[in-house]
């Protein structure tokens, strides 16, 4: 193995132990494995040999194109018989006994899935997916997929991928495990053995991997192959691979040398208080639950020497917290007392919750984890969301209904789980014991109103700092050396009066930047930053500004693509800087949300043709991430993807003109999802009603669904509004539509406040423009508008138009 640095040697145990590993495997690691009869497990090697013999084609054809004249007959001989019912064999025996991330194989074989099944010496459960697998981006934890790229003799039926144009057709069909594959591939540490970097697929793989282009905190990544010649040497430095000269086996032995004791997952994912792993919850429950939470500890921990990336405007990790880097705020005594009062109030018939509403950059995170802190050091129980996928809810309510005190669920980012969080908080054994202490940004609090409804609620919205605070902001950064101006350090009180009105992240800018104006200091930061990293950091702002949780590393390299290295823009002295996630660390965010916002919108008023580049890029991008199970899953590309596309929120007030070109130019990747289709409808109806109504239509007959039939709806109303003639038909379809939505999502216990709106408004324009209710239409209306008079009750714009229809009904 190449000579290893001590600090590449301890990343690489270090990534080891946590897991965080992939695996891509081909033919070699097989060899000293049999099949059910009894017989060596033939390398593509061999095989291609035997093909070629027995097809009497020149012996130098290659497998793809062998594999490619063989009869139904001939497939099930030579391929799906020799390779099922394996037994593996010793030199794979150490491979369960790690934690692996991920793990992609090109063999046919089931090897594999025979070394994991009954051995109780691994880590993990094996899950074998095929290449047409439906994609879940989110496997338990104790649980490591395995994708057969090339097709598994377990499903014979499905085929097996050989041939260059069946594989081209595969990647034209957007893969999920293929396009994934060369996603992380780019990003995140791997090891490959037991296959040829000449192979014309994984070429493809690596095509997007450059030596620069994998994360600097991570393990290197390795190729094991034990006979390299020059070609191997020079495609592993050009893709930053590390060659370990020997077997697979050999490899193994080394990393059992370098980390004797390996971890379970348990051992990642459980709190180490005996108290909290409680005897009467079932295992797999725990791990799921403490997959999804983490306990609050409130620790208390020594000030760092050196700044971290909190004091650059990132949102805060617990370390943070855990060091009093954040200023202690006014609003921070009230929620913790609200909260207090809230848990310890007698007779409290259900759930409550606390949220910090607000705009971005402010504080909110930092609010609710001081709080939560504190909380803890009472001696609260206190469990925070840590997860970016969706809840498991019957984990959750399975663990808390266990506990035998009062306990706090602190969500920040509320909006992304609420319903999840609603079925928690409402199940009868749980819901008089807790109190949910939410953040979320002022945009989303119709959501919170809507799903929270219900439920006791005490909104804070955060005051700016004053002057105390200022002041104590200004004498933490002088205290590492991190205020720009002499003036500031010797009078911080007139500078304290300077940063008056500033949101915290636009000030800890200023301090940073000589207490400059936000836009000068946005300016000079984009004409330092280099032509080439400013789409990456761009698109990094705009899926920030979409999405809060930010965007995969490997999903940002992949729209930036191989000339760039995403990671560059992590380094100190980069001018616009991106920051590692506190809450996953596959994700990136801009170091500081008031720069990234400020500049997209500069971007937006003088370079809308970069942005539409960066918008375009992120969306094919993210396509082979999202389909029906990621979006039903709720995983971070699925909404990241919702928010991107949509076209009043987001597209409109950034691409203006050019958002037909977006649309346009994303369609092939897109196609199929109801949403692009909804959303291209809602562009067109400001121009072109009838196209709108085709789109409309189009989008639900991909999938009927609420969310498709009320856009059909709104845009049929609109145009029952631009016409005179046939509004009764109109107004009809629409009305059905609106009413089959409505029904269904009371038939899956889901009450959204869209149609009833859409509904509402449509009647009242109907009605003032000469039309005249049906009996049944009247009757339908009655029972709705007394249903979302209670389900929304705390909607003032709703209940001003269920008045208005009342009136108009009552005038008619």
């Amino acid at each position: 193995m190449a000579e290893l640095s001590n600090e590449t040697f301890r990343t690489m145990i270090l990534s080891l132990s946590r897991g965080r590993y992939n695996l891509l495997l081909g033919s070699g690691i097989s060899l000293d494995s049999t099949n059910a009869a009894g017989e060596r497990v033939k390398s593509a090697e061999d095989l291609r040999k035997e093909l070629c013999s027995t097809l009497d084609v020149p012996e130098t054809t290659p497998l793809s194109q062998a594999a490619q004249l063989l009869s139904p007959e001939q497939v099930e001989r030579f391929l799906t018989k020799p390779y099922s019912g394996c037994t593996p064999g010793p030199s794979l025996a150490l491979l369960p006994t790690f934690l692996w991330r991920r793990m992609f194989t090109f063999n046919i074989d089931d090897v594999l899935e025979a070394l994991y099944r009954g051995n109780g010496a691994a880590k993990q459960r094996l899950g074998s997916l095929n290449f047409n697998s439906a994609f879940d981006p989110t496997p338990e934890h104790e649980c490591v997929n395995l994708v057969h790229l090339h097709g598994t003799a377990r499903e014979p039926s499905t085929g097996y991928v050989f041939s260059h144009t069946e594989y081209a057709r595969y990647m034209r069909e957007q893969n999920h495990w293929m396009h994934m594959l060369s996603g992380i591939l780019a990003t995140e540490p791997f090891i490959i053995a037991g296959t040829s970097l000449n192979e014309i697929d994984l070429e493809f793989y690596l095509s997007q991997r450059t030596a620069h282009t994998p994360m600097k905190d991570r393990g290197p990544s390795f190729l094991v192959e034990p006979n390299p010649n020059r070609i191997t040497r020079h495609h592993c430095e050009r893709h930053g691979l590390v060659l370990f000269e020997g077997t697979l086996e050999g490899f193994l032995r080394v990393l059992d040398k370098g980390l004797p004791s390996r971890p379970t997952v348990s051992d990642l994912v459980l709190p180490d208080r005996s108290n909290l792993r409680l005897a009467s919850v079932a295992p797999p429950t725990l791990l799921r639950f403490f997959s999804d939470f983490e306990f609050v500890e409130g620790k208390e921990e020594a000030r760092s020497a050196l700044p971290g990336p909190f004091l650059g405007g990132r949102e805060p990790e617990w370390s943070d917290i855990n060091q009093h880097l954040d200023v202690e705020r006014r609003a921070n005594t009230r929620i913790y007392e609200e909260t207090r009062r809230l848990l310890n109030a007698r007779g409290r018939s259900g759930p409550a919750l606390v949220m910090v509403l607000d705009e971005a950059g402010v504080g909110k995170s930092t609010t609710a984890m001081r709080v939560a802190h504190s909380l803890a050091q009472a001696g609260v129980y206190v469990f925070s969301i840590k997860t970016n996928m969706r809840i498991d809810t019957r984990a959750a309510i399975g663990y808390l209904k266990e506990l035998d005190r009062p306990f706090v669920l602190l969500a920040d980012r509320l909006g992304d789980h609420a319903e999840q969080i609603l079925e928690i908080i409402s199940h009868s054994e749980v819901s008089e014991r807790v109190v949910v202490l939410g953040a979320e940004r002022n945009y989303r609090s119709e959501l919170i109103d809507i799903v929270f409804g219900g439920v006791p609620t005490i909104n804070v919205v955060l005051d700016k700092l004053d002057q105390t605070e200022l002041r104590e902001l200004l004498e933490s950064y002088r205290g590492f050396g991190l205020v720009a101006s002499k003036q500031a350090i010797t009078d911080p009180a007139r500078f304290a009066q300077v940063l008056s009105g500033d949101s915290v992240t636009v000030a800890v800018c200023r301090i940073l930047e000589d207490f400059r104006a936000l836009d000068s200091i946005v300016k000079e930061l984009w004409g330092e930053t280099p032509a080439d990293a400013r789409p990456v950091y761009v698109a990094a702002a705009l899926a920030h500004h979409c999405h809060s949780a930010g965007i995969r590393f490997s999903v940002l390299q992949s729209a930036s693509g191989p000339l760039y290295a995403v990671r560059e823009l992590l380094d100190k002295g980069h001018p616009l800087r991106l920051a590692v996630s506190p809450l996953e660390s596959d994700f990136a965010i801009p170091l500081n949300s008031a720069v990234a916002d400020r500049l997209l919108h500069s971007v937006q008023r003088t370079e809308r043709g970069l942005l539409l580049d960066v918008f375009i890029a992120i969306a094919k991008s993210l396509a082979p991430m999202v389909n029906r199970m990621a979006i039903k899953l709720r995983s971070p590309e699925a909404r990241l993807a919702q928010r991107l596309f949509d076209v009043d929120k987001i597209v409109r007030p950034f691409l203006d003109h050019m958002s037909e070109s977006f649309y346009v130019a994303v369609q092939s990747a897109w196609e199929w999802n109801s949403r692009y289709w909804e959303q291209r409808a809602l562009l067109a109806a400001e121009t072109d009603l009838a196209i709108a109504i085709s789109h409309a239509r189009h989008a639900v007959a991909i999938e009927k669904h609420p969310f498709t039939q009320t856009t059909l709806a709104k845009i049929i109303l609109k145009q029952m509004e631009a016409e005179q003639r046939g509004k009764e038909r109109l107004f009809g379809e629409a009305f059905d539509l609106l009413s089959d939505a409505i029904e269904s999502e009371a038939l899956h216990s889901r009450t959204t406040i869209h149609p009833f709106t859409t509904l509402f408004s449509g009647a009242a324009r109907f009605l003032e423009t000469g039309g005249t209710l049906t009996e049944r239409q009247a009757g339908r209306l009655s029972t709705y508008t007394a249903e979302a008079a209670y389900n929304f009750r705390h909607d003032r714009q709703i209940d001003a138009i269920i008045r208005k229809l009342d009136g108009l009904i009552e005038r008619g």
